[in-house]
Protein backbone atom coordinates (compact mmCIF):
# COMPACT_ATOMS: atom_id res chain seq x y z
CA UNK A 1 0.00 0.00 0.00
CA UNK A 2 2.70 2.34 0.73
CA UNK A 3 4.61 1.86 -2.54
CA UNK A 4 1.05 2.43 -4.13
CA UNK A 5 0.41 5.51 -2.49
CA UNK A 6 4.13 6.77 -3.46
CA UNK A 7 3.87 5.92 -6.91
CA UNK A 8 0.37 7.52 -7.41
CA UNK A 9 1.13 9.71 -10.55
CA UNK A 10 0.45 13.58 -9.52
CA UNK A 11 -3.34 15.02 -10.02
CA UNK A 12 -4.77 18.58 -9.80
CA UNK A 13 -7.40 16.57 -7.60
CA UNK A 14 -5.39 14.21 -5.55
CA UNK A 15 -8.18 12.00 -3.72
CA UNK A 16 -8.23 9.02 -1.28
CA UNK A 17 -11.92 7.04 -0.77
CA UNK A 18 -11.40 5.07 2.57
CA UNK A 19 -13.72 2.39 4.24
CA UNK A 20 -14.66 -0.19 6.22
CA UNK A 21 -17.76 -2.37 7.41
CA UNK A 22 -17.32 -1.95 10.88
CA UNK A 23 -20.03 -3.67 14.33
CA UNK A 24 -19.86 -1.82 17.24
CA UNK A 25 -21.89 -1.51 20.53
CA UNK A 26 -21.51 1.59 21.43
CA UNK A 27 -22.79 5.20 19.26
CA UNK A 28 -19.96 7.16 18.01
CA UNK A 29 -17.39 4.97 19.06
CA UNK A 30 -15.73 4.34 15.60
CA UNK A 31 -14.92 6.46 12.65
CA UNK A 32 -12.05 7.26 10.07
CA UNK A 33 -10.05 9.77 9.19
CA UNK A 34 -7.07 11.04 6.17
CA UNK A 35 -5.07 13.52 6.05
CA UNK A 36 -5.45 16.58 4.04
CA UNK A 37 -4.23 20.04 2.60
CA UNK A 38 -6.40 21.65 5.33
CA UNK A 39 -5.49 18.80 7.86
CA UNK A 40 -6.97 15.69 9.44
CA UNK A 41 -10.57 14.87 8.06
CA UNK A 42 -12.81 12.53 9.61
CA UNK A 43 -16.14 10.55 8.51
CA UNK A 44 -19.35 10.41 9.98
CA UNK A 45 -19.14 7.54 12.97
CA UNK A 46 -20.77 4.24 13.74
CA UNK A 47 -24.70 4.75 14.99
CA UNK A 48 -23.53 2.04 17.80
CA UNK A 49 -27.04 -0.13 17.26
CA UNK A 50 -24.82 -3.41 16.92
CA UNK A 51 -25.60 -3.86 13.17
CA UNK A 52 -22.85 -3.54 10.39
CA UNK A 53 -22.38 -0.70 8.78
CA UNK A 54 -20.62 0.94 6.02
CA UNK A 55 -18.16 3.34 7.43
CA UNK A 56 -16.40 5.27 4.48
CA UNK A 57 -14.89 8.65 3.27
CA UNK A 58 -13.58 10.60 0.58
CA UNK A 59 -10.88 13.57 0.74
CA UNK A 60 -8.78 15.45 -1.52
CA UNK A 61 -5.24 14.34 0.33
CA UNK A 62 -2.21 16.20 0.88
CA UNK A 63 1.49 15.54 -0.81
CA UNK A 64 4.80 15.96 1.51
CA UNK A 65 7.70 17.85 0.14
CA UNK A 66 8.84 14.68 -1.84
CA UNK A 67 5.53 14.62 -3.60
CA UNK A 68 4.57 11.42 -2.58
CA UNK A 69 1.07 11.01 -1.07
CA UNK A 70 0.57 11.47 2.38
CA UNK A 71 -3.35 10.19 3.84
CA UNK A 72 -2.44 8.47 6.54
CA UNK A 73 -5.53 6.33 6.58
CA UNK A 74 -6.75 5.43 10.58
CA UNK A 75 -9.30 3.66 12.00
CA UNK A 76 -10.47 5.39 15.37
CA UNK A 77 -11.80 3.52 18.35
CA UNK A 78 -12.86 6.29 20.89
CA UNK A 79 -15.62 6.85 23.45
CA UNK A 80 -17.50 10.10 24.90
CA UNK A 81 -16.74 9.27 28.25
CA UNK A 82 -16.09 6.43 30.50
CA UNK A 83 -19.14 6.05 31.52
CA UNK A 84 -20.55 4.35 28.21
CA UNK A 85 -18.94 1.34 29.72
CA UNK A 86 -16.49 -0.89 27.45
CA UNK A 87 -16.98 -0.88 23.50
CA UNK A 88 -17.16 -3.81 21.18
CA UNK A 89 -15.91 -3.48 17.85
CA UNK A 90 -15.71 -5.80 14.81
CA UNK A 91 -14.28 -4.64 11.30
CA UNK A 92 -13.88 -6.14 7.73
CA UNK A 93 -10.69 -5.74 6.17
CA UNK A 94 -10.64 -1.69 5.30
CA UNK A 95 -10.33 -0.73 1.54
CA UNK A 96 -8.78 2.06 0.61
CA UNK A 97 -9.00 3.53 -2.79
CA UNK A 98 -7.05 6.81 -4.72
CA UNK A 99 -9.68 8.61 -7.03
CA UNK A 100 -13.11 9.67 -5.70
CA UNK A 101 -14.91 6.64 -6.33
CA UNK A 102 -16.61 4.46 -3.49
CA UNK A 103 -14.28 2.08 -1.90
CA UNK A 104 -15.95 -1.56 -1.83
CA UNK A 105 -15.61 -4.68 0.03
CA UNK A 106 -14.80 -6.70 -3.32
CA UNK A 107 -11.04 -6.63 -4.64
CA UNK A 108 -10.50 -6.32 -8.02
CA UNK A 109 -7.21 -6.19 -10.06
CA UNK A 110 -4.36 -3.31 -9.61
CA UNK A 111 -3.72 -1.78 -12.87
CA UNK A 112 -2.29 1.49 -14.53
CA UNK A 113 -5.62 2.48 -14.40
CA UNK A 114 -6.30 2.51 -11.25
CA UNK A 115 -7.59 -0.21 -9.00
CA UNK A 116 -8.61 -0.96 -5.14
CA UNK A 117 -6.49 -2.41 -1.94
CA UNK A 118 -7.38 -4.60 0.97
CA UNK A 119 -5.63 -5.21 3.58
Amino acid sequence: LARALEDAPARADDSVSFGVYAWCDVPGATYLSLTSPAGVVASSVHPGDSQWHWVGMAARVARGGDGKLTPFPKIWFATASDAAGDATVRLSVPSLRLGWASPTAASAPITAAGGTMHG
